[in-house]
């Protein structure tokens, strides 16, 4: 039986049982190599079949030629899953019944695992539980472990506390071997390295000699021996080389840490480390098997060889297992399941990438918790492509299943999206991932965006070759910096004694001023250079120190796993290696067909896609290379976005971009390369944010119910999200709207990231309202159907209104009941109460006591409490309300509590942000029965509470935490625990998301806001106010009014001017009639009617009131609504004695020009009544006014301006004039809603100036747009 199996080209290695039990399927090919399912099965199927493999369990069937299980508990790990497509892959065996084959375990990697750690025993220091370490995740602080004893009663791992580290193993092999020619001597230390015997391991010949060695192997990698010698020799003199064997040659390991100084300073339990190689090759050593082998070199002479004891094959993990959000507080169990995904992408995909939202794996369930998936050790997606996708997306593990939809929970739910800037955007929620079986296909579209198409980032450079100018659109890499080159492997090669040369180093470095010959000098026919990468690239920037001369030809051609073969696509700009020195670039586009593969002398052990340039006609002078660059979609950083892009001059300039592909920016001192120009450039300094980056955050969503008025007629309208526009056109808006959606946006978008926000989804009427009010961006729960949905408005009238929510996940049913907590019920028991006194820490359960109804037994605090302690209310759901009975029990004196909840890392202020109400003040007023209530927190995570081996929970918990003591603590007699808010379902309407913008689309020159956007019609500048359009939140289109301006020009300052509404001949002064109750003083104006919207809408507007006995007032009006004038704010107060005169008020306190007061306002003296108007604003201090009557003064005398100077009766009527101001430029103007034709008299007067303009027109569908004719006033004096 062999403990491994090589598969595939080295890409799947096979880790039989007769390696420490390990049963594994690992990937270990090129870091983003791909295998199908099918050749992972085929593979298995085939290697199963050999002799030596008869006796082991098969590791894999197939249910379908694309749905695969794993059998008899073989292990794959994520990392290797994410190399695979084609398919489902479904665990079986992982646990069989009470047999668990597979744990996962919580740790705090105190000291971080090493990968050679995989394949070792990991022991727990309390229960001595022993398992074989399968993998495992410092991000999500997890353990994979096969159990030695699998049994229920065996290896459980089930303290969540205690410590654990890597089992000390035996060396499998050392040898003492003499180097020299002539002996070439092996001896077998085996037995005496694996024994405690002092002084026994001779490590060096009796007559050593430098290049002698002491090799320690072992039957998988490691990067760490422990050495046992107290009592031992230690070396004197010369020195060693810690080396590993890659393949060809033995090479010094890196980040060696040794405590033995070289073996110079001896004791027990020293560790020798290093850094775990990726091209380590085992081997055999004279007689032994198999292995890896770290040797120590005899460097140069020793004065005295160095003898040990005894040494461990050691591993590096080690440190305390800890509770996991997901999965508790000790091991977990269960199946595993990765759904196989394929996208279809349609319309112009070009750029984009898929994403994909799934519920956070390392929090408990709470379904709309989405996160963005990566790779499981990294950060970003493991797809690169820009365009459509193949891959296994993980949906359950321990049999948790990852956001199950709560109408089927056997199946997850995702969110796919492509939102790559400058396109339009495709989104899709599946709901049905099979967690047992099948695959799935998501459809997603997208196009280009036309009306989003401006750069967010800025670049500058500064040694372009030339006065450099870039292409709209073309891409731009980052092919790596100007410190070195970023060749993995550059190897030359000789046809004509086949030798390969390994020029790797030279290549990559910088000013070495042309060190690398393209071939051997003379060149010969077939002599080659290879460039090889991990990546497909399809780009290699050569600085060419030396040009090639003669009439050379030259063929570029790629491995396709048979032959060599010409790339397509080729642009030579080295016209084959004759221009220099420059930095040329050279580009193809990249086969489907690109395999990779091995070279001799190659820098790596693993396979490389390597591209050739091969001599097919020979130089008469050889070109040199001094530095190469290689390219491709890896390295691709943006697009240009910039149609003016900046030269300068010389070669420097600067241009505006947008991310693409992995969204990693440039940095100073990058290498770029602009494709299609095919410039080559330095960056200067870091880039800039720029147009839609550079806005700032005033026009950005706010979250929550909202009403606006756009005067349409139909009043104020509910919305969920106001967009103010800030006086910024929509056109600029609608991009930075695009940006902060875009993929990468982390930006937040209530409980989201702007990158995931799809918009508002359900709205539900609610009746019958009880226990509080709803918390907009909380969550809330059918009952009946524990569907969920997040609030983002809550349009509450009393016990009535409605809910509009996102993220939903299943479905509201009409009749049932809908909470903010997922229970079906009112759950009055609690399921933890526990006092806790912190120093020492001591746990005492109170649980029982506070479930019971006994009186004054329920002590949550210690009897002599002290700062810190703390009480602990704990439920197996999230709860809404505490309520302590006191009837009989001793109520607390002088403490002070602060309420936390656990946010999944840690304890979080509970008092700010969820509706909390503290009903018994900290429990020092817990007379009788009260109540703490709060709304859930969103982020509240369930945890477990341990010490020693008091285990309690997973629960939710709240704490009681005391900032200060009391004086006498508080004693209960029973505590309950409940939901909160609860109401009826009515009436349900499903909305569905704008797919191509979350935040609505462009198009025309017209917003198309998304169902709910508000836009603060306000704030619009003038040529948006009809460009746009809105759907609220009962889902009715809201269209502006056709907006139109009158406006009256050729105006100097101080000209007083009018537009009024005519019939015939006439002024029509009985346009509107007032209803009653109009009295003096009031800030509005009524009438019997609604008022036509065809009145103007601009602040500080004007009406006329015409009094059944002929007088005459004017009021501003701020705004109006069904009949219903609001005046403009009014100024009040009382005059000052001695600056005020019968025509001066003078108010030091006063605010007239602040309150926009105008000549023509109406002022009523409070003292005496008497009614006037203004002729002069100087100041918020002082106006003018016509004379009061009865040579009064104003001094001391009370005053309002602009509020309503007498009662008036329902006969008296009003009008509106279109305009009416006191010029101050050289023109005027007025808006209004545009109904119908409209015949207006234009009016214009400034005594002495110019003789009075009058002109009758109409007010057609573009507004009025008059000039006033001056003809002076020669005669005026």
């Amino acid at each position: 039986m062999s403990s491994r199996s090589v598969l595939l080209g080295g890409d799947i290695t096979v880790h039989w049982q007769a390696e420490n039990n390990r049963k594994q399927v690992r990937w270990t090919g090129a870091p983003f190599g791909r295998r199908t399912l099918n050749e992972i099965y085929s593979a298995l199927q085939g290697v199963i079949d050999d002799n030596a493999q008869m006796d082991d369990l098969t590791p894999i069937k197939a249910d379908t030629p694309s749905i695969y299980r794993t059998q008899n508990s073989y292990f794959f790990d994520d990392e290797t899953v994410e190399h695979l497509q084609g398919g489902s892959l479904f665990s079986e065996k992982w646990k069989d019944g009470t047999t668990e084959h597979v744990l996962i375990i919580g740790a705090d990697f105190g000291t971080a695992f090493s990968d050679h750690d995989i394949g070792r025993t990991i022991v727990g220091g309390t229960t001595t539980d022993q398992a074989t370490l399968l993998d495992f995740n410092a991000q999500r602080g997890l353990l994979w472990v096969r159990p030695t004893d699998p049994a229920a009663t065996g290896d459980e791992f089930d303290d969540p506390t205690e410590a654990y580290t890597i089992q000390d193993d035996a060396v499998s092999h050392a040898w003492q071997v003499d180097d020299t020619p002539t002996d070439n001597a092996f001896v077998d230390m085996t037995t005496e390295i694996n024994e405690a015997t002092d002084d026994d391991v001779v490590m060096y010949p009796a007559v050593d000699a430098a290049g002698d060695y002491f090799a320690f192997g072992f039957s998988q990698e490691f990067s760490k021996i422990v050495v046992d010698s107290a009592s031992a020799t230690a070396r004197v003199g010369g020195s060693v080389a810690f080396e590993y064997w890659n393949g060809t040659a033995w090479v010094a390991v890196s980040g060696l840490s040794d405590a033995t100084t070289g073996f110079t300073v001896l004791a027990d339990g020293q560790d020798i480390t290093w850094t775990a190689p990726q091209d380590w090759v085992e081997r055999t050593l004279s007689t032994s098997a198999s292995l890896y082998w770290i040797r120590v070199l005899e460097a140069t002479l020793f004065t005295t060889p160095p003898q040990i004891s005894q040494a461990f094959i050691s591993g590096q993990g080690a440190g305390n297992f800890q509770e996991h959000g997901r999965h508790g507080g000790a091991s977990a169990s269960g199946e595993s399941a990765w759904v196989g995904l394929t996208t279809v992408l349609l319309g112009d995909t070009r750029d984009s990438r898929v994403q994909i939202f799934q519920a956070n794996h390392d929090q408990a369930e709470n379904f709309v918790d989405e996160t963005r998936v990566v790779a499981t050790k990294g950060t970003e997606e493991w797809w690169p492509e820009r365009d459509n996708i193949d891959i296994l997306l993980k949906v359950k593990e321990a049999d948790a299943i990852f956001g199950p939809d709560p109408d089927n929970l056997t199946n997850a739910v995702a969110t796919f999206t492509s939102r790559q800037y400058s396109k339009t955007w495709g989104l899709f929620i599946q709901r049905s991932l099979a967690t047992t079986g099948g695959n799935a296909q998501i459809p997603l579209s997208a196009d280009d965006d036309l009306n989003n198409i401006s750069g967010f980032r800025n670049l500058v450079w500064d040694n372009g070759t030339t006065a450099e100018t870039l292409v709209d659109e073309e891409l731009l890499f980052s092919v790596g910096t100007t410190a070195s080159g970023n060749v993995i492997a550059g190897v030359r090669f000789n046809d004509d004694d086949g030798l390969f040369i390994d020029d790797t180093t030279d290549l990559n470095s910088i000013g070495g001023g042309g060190d690398v010959p393209l071939s051997l000098t003379p060149s010969e026919i077939n002599d080659a250079f290879y460039f090889g990468m991990d990546k497909q690239f399809s780009m290699i920037m050569m600085d060419v120190d030396t040009a090639g001369t003669g009439s050379p030809v030259v063929a570029w051609e790629y491995w396709n796993g048979s032959t060599w073969v010409a790339v397509s696509g080729l642009i030579d700009d080295t016209s084959a290696f004759q221009t220099a020195p420059a930095r040329q670039l050279v580009s193809w586009t990249v086969p489907s067909d690109w395999i990779p593969t091995t070279i001799s002398n190659q820098p790596v052990v693993r396979p490389l896609f390597y591209v050739r340039v091969r001599i097919t006609t020979v130089y008469t002078i050889e070109p040199i290379l001094e530095t190469a660059w290689i390219g491709g979609d890896d390295q691709l950083v943006g697009r240009v976005a910039d149609t003016a892009i900046v030269t300068p001059g010389g070669a420097a300039g600067n241009a505006d971009y947008y991310l693409l592909g992995d969204l990693a920016d440039f940095s100073d001192n990058d290498v770029a390369v602009a494709l299609t120009s095919r410039k080559i450039f330095d960056i200067a300094g870091a880039p800039t944010n720029v147009g839609p980056a550079s806005l700032g955050v005033a026009s950005d969503p706010s979250f929550g119910q909202t009403t606006e008025d756009i005067n349409n007629g139909n009043g104020a309208r509910p919305y969920s999200v106001r967009l103010d526009p800030n006086s910024t056109s929509l056109a600029t808006l609608y991009e930075r709207w695009k940006f902060i959606t875009r993929r990468g946006s982390a930006i937040a978008f209530l409980h989201q990231d702007g990158e995931e926000y799809v918009g508002t989804e359900l709205q539900i009427e609610y009746t019958s309202q009880a226990g509080g009010n709803f918390l907009e961006g909380d969550r809330v729960f059918d009952q009946a159907t524990e569907a969920i949905g997040v609030i983002v408005a809550d349009h509450d009238d009393g016990p009535n209104g409605d809910l509009i929510l996102n993220n939903v996940r299943g479905t509201f049913v009409a009749g049932n009941v809908v909470s903010d907590s997922p229970d079906a019920v009112h759950s009055p028991i609690i399921g933890l109460a526990l006092q806790v006194d912190a120093s020492p820490l001591t746990f005492t359960d109170q649980t029982a006591a506070a479930q019971s109804a006994a009186t004054g037994d329920t002590e949550l605090f210690p009897t002599i409490s002290a700062t810190g302690d703390y009480g602990v209310f704990g439920s197996t759901k999230p709860f809404a309300l505490i309520r302590l009975d006191n009837t009989v029990g001793t109520q607390g004196v002088g403490g002070v509590v602060a309420w936390e909840y656990w946010n999944g890392t840690a304890w979080t202020d509970l008092e700010t942000g969820h509706n909390f109400v503290d009903g018994s003040s900290d429990m020092t007023n817990a007379t009788g029965v009260v109540t703490v209530t709060f709304s859930p927190p969103v982020e509240w995570e369930p945890n477990t509470l341990a010490l020693g081996t008091q285990t309690f929970g997973p629960f939710y918990n709240i704490r009681a935490r005391l900032t200060t003591a009391y004086s006498t603590e508080p004693i209960h007699d029973q505590i309950t625990l409940e939901d909160f808010v609860t109401a009826t379902i009515g009436s349900i309407r499903s909305i569905t998301p704008i797919t191509a913008s979350p935040l609505g689309t462009f198009a025309g020159g017209t917003f198309f806001g998304a169902p709910g956007i508000a836009l603060t019609a306000a704030n619009l500048v003038g040529a948006d106010v009809q460009a746009y359009q809105l759907i609220d939140d009962d889902g009715i289109v809201q269209i502006p009014p056709n907006a139109q301006a009158v406006s009256i020009g050729n105006l100097i300052s101080g000209d007083a001017v009018a537009v009024f509404r005519r019939t015939g001949t006439v002024i029509n002064k009985i346009q509107l009639t007032l209803t009653t109750g109009n009295n003096q003083g009031d800030s509005t104006l009524v009438m019997n009617a609604t008022i036509p919207s065809d009145n103007p809408t601009n602040a500080n507007s004007k009406v006329r009131v015409v009094s059944v006995s002929g007088d005459e007032q004017r009021y501003r009006y701020d705004s109006y609504a069904t009949d219903t004038f609001t005046l403009s704010p009014a100024s009040t107060g009382v005059s000052d004695g001695g600056n005020s005169s019968a025509t001066r008020l003078h108010d030091t306190t006063g605010s007239f020009s602040t309150d926009e007061v105008e000549v023509g306002d109406m002022v009523r003296n409070g003292t005496t009544g008497a009614v006037i108007r203004v002729t002069n604003v100087i100041s918020d201090a002082e106006i003018d006014t016509d004379a009061l009557p009865g040579g009064d003064s104003w001094s001391g005398d009370s005053y309002s301006v602009n509020t309503l100077v007498q009662n008036y009766s329902s006969g008296d009527n009003a009008y509106v004039p279109f305009l009416e101001r006191v010029a101050d430029a050289t023109s005027e103007t007025n808006q209004f809603i545009y109904t119908g034709d409209l015949d207006v008299r234009v009016v214009a007067r400034n005594a002495g100036i110019i003789l009075p303009f009058t002109v009758d027109t109409t007010v057609v569908n573009t507004g009025l747009s008059q000039d006033v004719i001056r003809t002076p006033d020669d005669i005026f004096t």
